[in-house]
């Protein structure tokens, strides 16, 4: 079990994320973290460590989990960007 804890008292932000991880004795992995100003999350790209009853639509889930999880970020990104310039223009303004 892996518990990830980041706060920010700037931004406001405080969150903890817990992720259970297959690991195997001798080996590396990886637990790529995404932090925004509106979450976090634990992407783990090995195994799934608790069973689940329907082992054929788990693997199925887990890519459009992925899937969404990608195309929220590269969706937000540039809505971030745009409204930071305008702000920013405004500001000049």
């Amino acid at each position: 079990m892996v518990q990830v804890h980041l706060s920010s008292a700037t931004d406001g932000f405080d969150q903890t994320k817990q992720r259970e991880l297959n690991l195997l004795p001798g080996n590396e992995t990886t637990l790529r973290i995404d932090a925004h100003r509106n979450g976090m999350s634990l992407v783990y790209p090995g195994a799934a460590t608790s069973p689940t009853n329907n082992l054929g639509s788990s693997f199925p889930d887990s890519l459009r989990s992925i899937l969404v999880t990608l195309l929220g970020s590269a969706v937000s990104a540039p809505i971030g960007f745009v409204v930071q310039d305008f702000l920013c223009s405004r500001k000049a303004a």
